[in-house]
């Protein structure tokens, strides 16, 4: 592991946790780097070092900023930003990139696989695991077709009709000033290529204040819920095995320890982003 020191200026809408996800840091590492005294109170223009931890990679001929982010285990937003990566995000073979948060790798060059399993099939917005062992681009999954299958014979088929989502697949969000894809896939436990596909994003770095967003969820974990006597955010995100910022954030509210009797929730059941 290396450690390397970034220099990041605070922008309109950032918070601590907000920056230590955009570079897979960690916020009391921010805080002791800068003599941070008040981890709430930072401001627009404020010029912060980001310590980072991590190892340098090799770019591979056939690599891209997501494949070693899933190979790694890390965000690829990180990468991005760890390297200051300019859109479309192009990366060349034989160049050294910084991996923040990444691991050795083993002989092979190759990180150890992360211990995490996907489900299969996968809950919507989650990828397949990184294919080990392949050269570039991977076999699809279930591999390959066998050859020579005669084509099947076409049949009538009825007029297409536009389906509705399914009862909890996603809720609507409306972009506030300094929202990023990034910070928004973290608070509701679902990534940024999920929200991007949802909603026809082909650069997930814009996105406009007042944008109303699709928001995935896998199936079953969406709840609505409504406030009753004596209800307070903090028992119905313990209730709900999630967190009080998760709740306000899809709800649009401003003070945690103001909700009334009637009001509806937007929950997502067992979303805990990492503090």
């Amino acid at each position: 592991m290396i450690t390397r020191r970034i220099t990041y200026i605070v922008r309109p809408g950032d918070t601590l946790f907000s920056i230590s996800r955009m570079f897979n840091a960690s916020v009391d590492d921010i805080v002791r780097e800068n003599n941070i005294i008040n981890p709430a109170l930072i401001y627009p223009g404020m010029q912060l070092v980001i310590p980072l931890r991590g190892v340098l990679y090799t770019v591979r001929p056939g690599d891209t900023v997501y494949d070693i982010a899933m190979r790694f285990g890390v965000p690829y937003e990180a990468i991005i930003y760890a390297n200051n990566l300019v859109y479309p995000y192009v990366i060349y073979p034989n160049t050294t990139i910084f991996i923040p948060g990444g691991r050795e790798s083993g002989t092979d060059g190759i990180p150890p696989r992360p211990s995490t399993q996907y489900p299969f099939p996968p809950y919507y917005g989650y990828p397949y695991p990184p294919c080990y062992g392949y050269p570039m681009p991977c076999p699809p999954f279930g591999g390959y077709p066998f050859p020579q299958q005669p084509a099947p014979i076409p049949t009538p088929t009825p007029p297409s009709v536009p389906t509705m989502p399914e009862p909890g697949e996603y809720f609507t969000y409306t972009v506030k000033p300094g929202d990023t894809l990034y910070e928004l896939a973290m608070l509701f436990c679902t990534t940024v290529d999920a929200i991007a596909r949802a909603n026809n994003i082909k650069d997930p770095n814009k996105i406009d204040v007042g944008q109303r967003l699709r928001i995935p969820v896998s199936e079953g974990r969406l709840r609505y819920y409504t406030v009753r006597p004596g209800d307070s955010l903090y028992e119905i995100a313990k209730r709900y095995n999630t967190t009080i910022e998760s709740i306000a954030k899809a709800n649009d509210i401003a003070d945690p320890a103001k909700i009334y009797p009637g009001q509806r929730l937007v929950i997502i059941v067992g979303c805990k982003p990492d503090p």
